[in-house]
């Protein structure tokens, strides 16, 4: 895993603060090498939590980056999505194929506490779509926020969260 060459799992850095030192490393990797660029957003990326903040950074550097990998999961395009998340966060980049897995994030993850948890279902074509990571089985695909279609928000029942 490259991730380990910039220690990004390293003593010291844990998920909260991951990303800030993925963002460094994605910086200095765009232009001299953009394969390691997309390498390291797909070894490191799922494992960083607290990442709102970090969003119009890293879709500057999404959008920015040399050409994207080419996505060799079986994927039926326009591709269903959904998110997980607090109502008003539904525009991020990280969405599933999973409606389940979605389900399991608006109920909260890793002791993050959702504040007014939805569902979001949207639609997206392959050009809205920077990387499809697998691990962790949550079938994440990062997205352009901007190119979401049909858009459709759905507050989760307290039944469903606990």
């Amino acid at each position: 895993m490259i991730a380990h060459n910039y220690q990004l799992f390293g003593i010291g850095i844990d998920s909260a603060n991951r990303m800030q030192h993925l963002l460094h490393a994605l910086v200095r990797e765009r232009d001299r090498n953009p394969e390691l660029f997309w390498q390291l957003v797909g070894d490191v990326y799922s494992s960083c939590d607290a990442t709102w903040c970090y969003r119009s950074w890293l879709l500057d550097e999404f959008r920015s980056a040399p050409a994207r990998p080419t996505i060799d999961k079986p994927l039926q395009w326009p591709l269903k999505i959904y998110r997980g998340c607090s109502k008003d966060r539904v525009r991020g980049i990280s969405w599933t194929t999973s409606r389940e897995v979605a389900l399991r994030f608006a109920a909260g993850h890793r002791c993050i506490p959702v504040w007014k948890p939805v569902v979001a279902e949207a639609v997206v074509h392959r050009d809205a779509v920077f990387l499809a990571i697998d691990d962790r089985s949550e079938h994440e695909v990062l997205v352009d926020p901007r190119r979401l279609r049909q858009l459709e928000v759905q507050r989760v029942a307290d039944e469903v969260r606990r």
